[in-house]
């Protein structure tokens, strides 16, 4: 799902939540993921479901090329670079943080597009353990 959804927003050249006609939470349903991935607040009696919170993060970055990041040049020349950047770029952000860190979120699939044009596209999905109760 993380990739299909990667390789949808290298298409369109845009960092979206939506793609292929179809929302978070009904690409969580398209893939048979909406009931297992769901989960249980910590501490709370809410359920937390994709179509009622963020279930996705996504970035975008460069592979071996420069690029302009907060007013300066980087070049990023292998994976651990790009996968450093991308983690820094989530868990400074606060929508991203914010999905990363629920507690009870225990996978994240991630899919990853690299263009022709060394353009990264990443998408992160949480799931949680589909327990409700």
């Amino acid at each position: 799902m993380s990739l299909n959804h990667s390789v949808a927003i290298a298409e369109t050249g845009e960092l979206a939540d939506e793609s292929n006609n179809l929302t978070v939470s009904e690409r969580y349903k398209a893939f048979e993921l909406y009931e297992t991935c769901k989960f249980k607040e910590a501490d709370r009696q809410n359920i937390v479901t994709p179509d009622r919170y963020r279930f996705q993060v996504v970035d975008k970055t460069y592979a071996g090329r420069n690029f302009e990041e907060n007013g300066e040049t980087v070049y990023l020349e292998n994976e651990t670079q790009i996968a450093r950047n991308i983690f820094e770029t989530w868990t400074s952000n606060f929508y991203s943080s914010d999905v990363l860190s629920w507690e009870n979120s225990n996978r994240l699939g991630i899919g990853i597009e690299i263009t022709q044009t060394n353009e990264v596209w990443v998408t992160g999905n949480i799931c949680g353990s589909g327990q409700t109760s």
